[in-house]
């Protein structure tokens, strides 16, 4: 079997030989199939003259060339400034005094019929060619020996690889330059031409940053099937171009795919022994680029793009974050790239969506088999209805929301701009409630999603403590904001709200057998997250446990482990909980697509747990660095973003580094602060831990002030229970390090149950973990 890369690279060096070693090159190739197709490359690419612009074949070539000052028809040469595979180029000027140009000139080198002709089929598709990013023909005509020669546009600039390595530009300001490459390309083949020698050379830079695709001197007509290998470029050619094969337009997009790869990483792919390329995976991060770069080099040519437009849309989806139809991808991904579109959309209710979609296939499947199973087919059908309701529902405002959307915004978006334009949207939309209803409704669900997926509780609770009251929109729409309402209400501690609209829906749900799995056992957790209570938290594990034995989705599997995990930690079985937090992140690892699911809540909820069980300040570390440096350029700012600088900051006072504490906890305050609201818990919590770093700081004065000024916010802004708890905790704790704790604090401790808050509150863990290593407080937890 041949081995193409072996033949380029004996090629190419042969390439760099003067006239008399490449005849010893070629004498001294063995009689084998790869000294053959050497040598039928040779032929074309350098005949007795030279073809390519090589160090040999310029020394050739310096006698044909035209002195500066010579005229031809009304351009005087300026200067020779390269050569093509039929003639030279040089750059000249008007010289009949009618105006002042500078033009690119080209001449034919001899008056051979062949050159001759094929010069002047040059000459007619440039003619026929009118695009702004391809060098357009000005003038043309023979010179006084008989040879053409034409006239095009001059671009004094660098080639485009040269140009973006020199001006260091941005993955996004490099993809643009790429498009416009793309543009003239599909307009050369909608006037059916292959270019045939796309490469950093032929597409220059001028100097307005725009490209321009030059040197059509070895295109063809793509009506024109030929097996006849004419000149090419080794480093860019397509496997059928080497091969002497018929070649298409997949051939120039095969080029197109080579030159996007060195734009991207400077190198070209790497040849493969069957001539096709490979892309450097390891140089080009971005999954969607490294897809489009392996199907424009695909080794067949019908599996490449079927045509530059579509290479051109995939790279315009990358750019606007829309999925690439290269990736192939399935649910997750499509989903995953509106996140990335939209980075403050309203994603639990995608999510909501797919599941529901999901839900109304299995129905439809049990439906199916009706002959067989009549009654659970009426029960089927019963729930696909139901399914469709909520669906159709969903669907309404996530259409109504994405109008918004698009109106608002049409460059970079900024969170708190987009914040602003989302409420006064939302404000606009409610206050015309009576005149369109179904609009307030669809936006007041979706806006208000959109904030708590966010982190921005209080934002959330804004929209839907209106909406809930008033019960605007149908019913379907109604019951789906009554399930996200539930959840807001628990994370801003409003608990026996949250708890009477969790046990309702509990209820209804139940074991899943006549409505969804899924959300039995999600309203199940949440219900003993709110609660605490033993058999709340036993009905959770025990629902979860059996839908993780059926679950063959990793989408569905990565919420239920992480669940689990959570129901673990109310139960005290760390362990157990460490598994599951672990089996969450290796889904999320496994499936990249689904970062914008959670994955920065799985590395802090694993980094928190090893910190507070574990002990494994490195690994904690790792991972916060991770949801820091990945997660949050990928999300935006978020609640999320919060609790892990909290963390980091935790982790450098263990580490010793008290200043970058300081500056990491006073800005996760004011995050807290931004998307939780003044005076709620998760703010207030953040301000005891301030109190705990200016403590190790050595400001004792200012931790205690610290201390008893968010003691009293809490008791101004009427926190719960279970945070008056955590902070009492917290203060416990500081007087614990300042030798200063009272016998009230020590019984307080043990009869108090702190530990059912401490359990789900994994850097109250922490805390309380190192008062059982003092023996100061009692151990709750399974060993």
């Amino acid at each position: 079997m041949l081995d193409w890369s072996k033949i380029t690279a004996e090629v190419e060096h042969a390439l760099t030989l003067n006239h008399n070693a490449l005849t010893s090159f070629v004498e001294s190739l063995p009689v084998t199939q790869e000294a053959s197709e050497i040598s039928r490359l040779l032929k074309h690419l350098r005949p007795d003259t030279g073809f390519l612009a090589t160090s040999a074949s310029d020394e050739l070539r310096k006698e044909g060339i035209l002195p500066d000052g010579t005229l031809i028809g009304a351009w005087q040469i300026d200067q020779h400034i390269g050569h093509g595979g039929m003639g030279d180029v040089y750059r000249a000027h008007r010289a009949d005094g009618l105006y002042q140009q500078t033009v690119a000139l080209k001449l034919i080198q001899s008056l051979s019929i062949s050159h001759s002709e094929l010069f002047e089929i040059e000459r007619q598709r440039l003619a026929l060619m009118d695009h702004h990013s391809i060098a357009r023909i000005i003038d043309g005509g023979n010179c006084a020996d008989g040879r053409p020669y034409m006239v095009m546009e001059y671009i004094d600039g660098e080639p485009i690889v040269q140009h973006v390595n020199s001006y260091k530009l941005n993955l996004k300001q490099r993809l643009k330059l790429f498009i416009a490459v793309c543009e003239a390309v599909a307009h050369a083949h909608s006037k059916l031409i292959l270019h045939r020698d796309i490469k950093s050379q032929n597409v220059l830079i001028a100097s307005d940053g725009s490209p321009r695709l030059i040197d059509f001197g070895i295109a063809s007509n793509i009506s024109v099937v030929q097996g006849i290998t004419v000149a090419l470029t080794l480093a860019s050619a397509a496997p059928e171009q080497l091969k002497g094969e018929s070649v298409s337009v997949q051939t120039d997009i095969f080029a197109m795919g080579a030159l996007l790869h060195e734009i991207l990483t400077g190198t070209r792919p790497r040849r493969l022994s069957n001539g096709g390329m490979l892309a450097d995976e390891s140089a080009i991060s971005e999954i969607d680029l490294r897809a489009i770069i392996t199907c424009a080099l695909a080794f067949e040519p019908a599996q490449r793009y079927s045509s530059c437009i579509s290479m051109l849309e995939d790279v315009s989806a990358f750019l606007e974050k829309r999925p690439v139809t290269a990736r192939n991808g399935r649910w997750a991904y499509r989903a995953k790239r509106f996140v990335q579109r939209y980075p403050i959309a309203n994603t639990l209710a995608v999510i909501a969506i797919i599941a529901l979609l999901g839900g109304m296939a299995t129905s439809l499947k049990f439906a199916n088999d009706a002959n067989q199973q009549t009654r659970l087919a009426e029960l089927a059908l019963q729930k696909a209805n139901w399914q469709f309701e909520r669906t159709e529902a969903t669907l309404a405002a996530q259409q109504a929301y994405s109008d918004v959307l698009q109106r608002a915004f049409g460059g970079e978006e900024d969170v708190e701009r987009l914040s602003q334009l989302l409420k006064t949207r939302w404000q606009e939309a409610f206050s015309r409630r009576q005149q369109d209803p179904k609009t307030a409704a669809a936006l007041s669900y979706a806006i208000g999603r959109n904030f708590y997926f966010r982190g921005d509780t209080a934002s959330a609770l804004e929209i839907f403590d209106l909406w809930m009251a008033q019960k605007i929109g149908s019913n379907s729409l109604l019951a789906l904001g009554e399930e996200v309402y539930a959840m807001m209400l628990s994370d801003a501690g409003r608990y026996d709200e949250s708890t009477n609209i969790l046990r309702r829906l509990v209820t209804f749900f139940g074991d899943g057998s006549q409505t969804s799995e899924g959300d039995a056992s999600n309203y199940a957790n949440r219900l003993a997250r709110a609660t605490r209570a033993p058999e709340d938290i036993e009905q959770s594990v025990k629902l979860l446990e059996k839908r993780l034995q059926s679950l063959d989705s990793p989408f569905e599997r990565l919420f239920s482990f992480s669940q689990l995990a959570g129901m673990r930690t109310l139960q005290g079985s760390f362990d157990d909980a460490l598994v599951a937090y672990e089996q969450t992140l290796r889904i999320f690892e496994e499936n990249p697509g689904f970062a914008a699911y959670g994955r920065d809540i799985a590395r802090f909820n694993l980094a928190s747990i090893l910190l507070a069980w574990e002990g494994d300040t490195q690994r904690a570390n790792e991972l916060v660095n991770a949801i820091l440096n990945e997660d949050v350029p990928l999300k935006g700012e978020s609640l999320q973003q919060a609790k892990a600088i909290m963390l980091k900051a935790i982790i450098e006072v263990q580490q010793g580094n008290q200043q970058n504490a300081l500056t990491l906890i006073a800005e996760s305050v004011e995050l807290f602060k931004r998307f939780s609201g003044e005076g709620s818990a998760s703010h207030l919590l953040a301000e005891g831990m301030q109190a705990y770093v200016l403590l190790h700081a050595e400001q004792a004065e200012r931790a205690e002030l610290k201390m008893n000024e968010t003691l009293s916010q809490a008791i101004k802004f009427e926190v719960n229970d279970r945070t008056h708890k955590q902070l009492r905790l917290i203060k416990i704790y500081l007087n614990s390090l300042r030798q200063n704790l009272e016998q009230d604090d020590l019984n307080w401790l043990k009869e108090s149950a702190v530990h059912t808050e401490v359990s789900s509150q994994l850097t109250m863990l922490y805390l309380y973990k190192q008062l059982v290593d003092k023996q100061l407080a009692p151990a709750f937890w399974r060993l």
